[in-house]
């Protein structure tokens, strides 16, 4: 085993490609895996086949591997059926038999990827130390009682444990359906677009900053719960009308109310914790979305 070999589940992923990146600039032996990954798949380090649902071949790469570090993605993400798929259960089991495979096999730091809806939403700021823990989804259930397994086995074990809970990540590569490219789409093809939550707050950050934070995570020696976040939070409708105006199509944009009686207002974190790992925060969420806004109409296929 080497100091430095890290293993990135869902390494070609939304997220985890970023993670992945930033670690080979370090200079990290990394390994990813993805389902049947393509051989264009233009990512560094080494990547492996693998199904996480397979606890053999789980078993078989961590024991030829050996990884000293080990970041953990791969979850069930089918948007419209995520957030209450029974699916959600055997990403429970897939991730604690990885996780017990890894310590088994001397590994010694994991980072688990976890989600704001863990958190009861209540238009309050959510605090790692402070924010009850009341998930109002089976999805935020199952993975803060993934969290809670692997807390106390790792402490069990003599590992090192993170858990980073993801807030609003947008960029490249992103659910065509979701937010940012609903708006940002039909805009640059000089469609209307329609914003239908203008009035709601959000923690947006670029996907390459959440897979910076990951990263950072890794790196230090933070245990516990992490919000990776930005800190901040927009109104969706400004965001809508700073990518209208960006573009110069204000006229196609479309602002309607329609309210989601499960959704709050506001829903945001503190990165408090995020920046004691070293983690500088992003340029103002302005500068970073004018950059990506104008990559994306550079090729607009990326910004699916």
């Amino acid at each position: 085993m080497t100091d430095r070999r890290v293993l990135v589940t869902g390494g070609s992923g939304f997220i985890g490609q970023h993670a992945v990146q930033r670690l080979a600039t370090l200079g990290w032996d990394v390994h990813w895996t993805a389902r049947n990954p393509s051989p264009s798949m233009d990512l560094p380090g080494t990547g492996h086949n693998l199904d996480l649902m397979d606890q053999g071949a789980a078993l078989k790469l961590l024991r030829e591997l050996r990884p000293s570090h080990l970041l953990q993605f791969a979850w069930e993400t089918k948007l419209g059926e995520f957030w209450e798929s029974a699916r959600n259960l055997d990403w429970v089991g897939a991730s604690l038999h990885l996780s017990k495979c890894f310590a088994e096999c001397g590994g010694r730091r994991f980072i688990g990827a976890g989600t704001c809806a863990e958190y009861q939403w209540d238009e309050t700021p959510c605090d790692e130390q402070s924010t009850p823990l009341v998930p109002a989804t089976f999805y935020g259930t199952c993975k803060n009682a993934a969290r809670a397994i692997l807390q106390a086995y790792f402490r069990n074990m003599g590992v090192e444990f993170a858990w980073g809970r993801i807030f609003w990540a947008y960029g490249p590569g992103e659910k065509c359906d979701r937010f940012v490219p609903s708006i940002l789409r039909p805009l640059l093809a000089g469609k209307p677009a329609r914003c239908r939550q203008p009035l709601q707050r959000r923690d947006l950050m670029h996907v390459a900053d959440v897979g910076e934070a990951f990263s950072q995570v890794l790196l230090s020696d933070l245990q516990g719960a992490v919000n990776i976040c930005s800190g901040t939070q927009q109104r969706l409708g400004e965001v809508a009308e700073f990518m209208a105006d960006h573009l110069g199509r204000r006229d196609l944009l479309q602002l309607a109310d329609t309210p989601e009686p499960a959704r709050p207002l506001r829903l945001a974190g503190s990165n408090r914790r995020l920046l004691e790992t070293g983690y500088h925060a992003p340029p103002a969420w302005r500068t970073r979305m004018a950059a990506f806004i104008d990559s994306a109409a550079r090729s607009p296929a990326k910004s699916d």
